[in-house]
């Protein structure tokens, strides 16, 4: 199990799978995810929600936190987080966009986003979002 330190104390790395239809936009992702210091080395991706959702249904697979970016286009991105929180109700979901209106924005979090950052995101912002996700669990801390 690979382990971080955190705030003065070990925290299992959180791993992630990254969802967006663009490569060059999952590498940045990635890299900002890394600069964070509280991801797993391996990152999973998946460029469509289709593969995102097989990807989940392997048993082989664990993810603690989706990173998405909705322009699926937009509706399918919403639809993508819906079935997310379906499929894994303890699955942190976090939207990092371009598309950052008011209304997307709410509607992303009905469909049970925990939160949405606006692109272009810093690793400080990530980095914030995740200590914040490991605080609220308290399970997630390990004995240092």
């Amino acid at each position: 199990m690979t382990t971080v330190e955190a705030g003065g104390c070990s925290t299992r790395a959180f791993r992630v799978l990254l969802i967006d239809n663009r490569p060059e936009r999952r590498e940045l992702m990635r890299h900002l995810l890394a600069g964070t210091g509280l991801v797993a080395p391996e990152v999973a991706e998946a460029a469509t929600a289709g593969e995102a959702t097989a990807m989940l249904a392997r048993a082989d697979l664990d993810v603690d936190v989706v990173v998405i970016e909705i322009q699926l286009p937009v509706a399918l991105g919403l639809e993508m987080i819906a079935a997310l929180r379906a499929q894994s109700p303890a699955l942190r979901i976090v939207v990092c966009s371009f598309h950052g209106d008011e209304t997307t924005k709410a509607q992303a979090a009905a469909q049970g986003a925990d939160a949405y950052l606006d692109k272009p995101v810093s690793s400080l912002s990530l980095q914030d979002l995740l200590r914040g996700f490991a605080e609220d669990s308290p399970s997630w801390l390990m004995d240092a």
